[in-house]
């Protein structure tokens, strides 16, 4: 799959690296030596430096060239457009080995080449951009083992993420009781749930309709959230799927599975109609 760009690119690196570091260690030689004053060592190992320090630099403008190249001799060489069999081969044997590293890191992808899901994010893979997209970070680095840690890290720093649950459950308590004398009004007395989707956009209301707090955010803190109290004082806190609910929210659920939330409900606690 990368057998071009490991023959053109990667082994070039490879030799300029090892080169570059052999580099190094004769001037930390060179270094010592005037520190001491070892005039000997320094007369016999200066030139060695300098010759391989120009080795260096040769190697380094070749690999600067190939890597400028690449994209244009792959595709000269190869005759590969996109959309024709060459390049769907090529996505699948991508797409192939990105699915098996995740597995691999125990990452639960869903989705499909080149658009993936990583509850609570998605993984939108750009080969012609030379980028992935990992939630809203570009994400440089394409080989699929690489790419596959990269959304194992950013999936266990939101995961191990700390959570203000109270506050969370206080919004979603305050957004209930704005709310449902609105839906209330169109829908008959009887309802006592409101749209999930009229909650997110009440909460948006604070960044002045730029959507900071985006769905997917809002989706994961309703997955934590449905694992703490699910509580705001004597009142209960109620998600489900619900008639009239509209378009939901999707959420891993304890089986493994997906759970659609798509309505809020609030129910009284004890000690007074409104459970104050």
């Amino acid at each position: 799959m990368f057998e071009a760009f490991d023959a053109q690119v990667a082994s070039g690196a490879k030799r300029a690296a090892g080169t570059a570091a052999a580099v190094s260690r004769l001037a930390k030689q060179l270094q010592k030596a005037a520190e001491v004053v070892d005039i000997h060592l320094l007369r016999q190992r200066a030139g060695d430096a300098a010759a391989k320090a120009a080795e260096a630099a040769a190697l380094l403008g070749a690999l600067r060239e190939a890597v400028a190249a690449f994209e244009l001799a792959e595709q000269a060489a190869t005759g590969v457009a996109a959309g024709s069999a060459e390049a769907q081969m090529r996505d699948a044997a991508y797409a192939s080995a990105f699915e098996r590293a995740c597995a691999a890191e125990n990452i639960p992808l869903e989705g499909a080449y080149p658009d993936y899901r990583v509850f609570p994010f998605d993984v939108r893979i750009r080969p012609r951009e030379e980028r992935a997209v990992i939630g809203k970070k570009s994400w440089w680095a394409l080989r699929p083992e690489a790419l596959a840690r990269a959304v194992k890290r950013e999936r266990d720093r939101l995961m191990g993420g700390s959570f203000a649950a109270e506050k969370f459950g206080q919004s979603l308590v305050r957004a209930y009781d704005v709310l449902l004398p609105e839906v209330q009004a169109s829908a008959g007395k009887g309802v006592k749930h409101v749209p999930l989707r009229a909650v997110l956009e009440l909460l948006q209301l604070g960044t002045f309709g730029r959507n900071n707090y985006t769905r997917d955010e809002f989706a994961f803190d309703l997955y934590r959230y449905r694992q703490a109290g699910m509580t705001v004082g004597r009142r209960r806190v109620v998600l489900g799927d619900m008639r009239g609910g509209g378009a939901g929210f999707e959420v891993p659920n304890a089986r493994g599975g997906r759970e659609r939330l798509s309505a809020l409900q609030v129910t009284p606690g004890e000690g007074g109609a409104d459970g104050h």
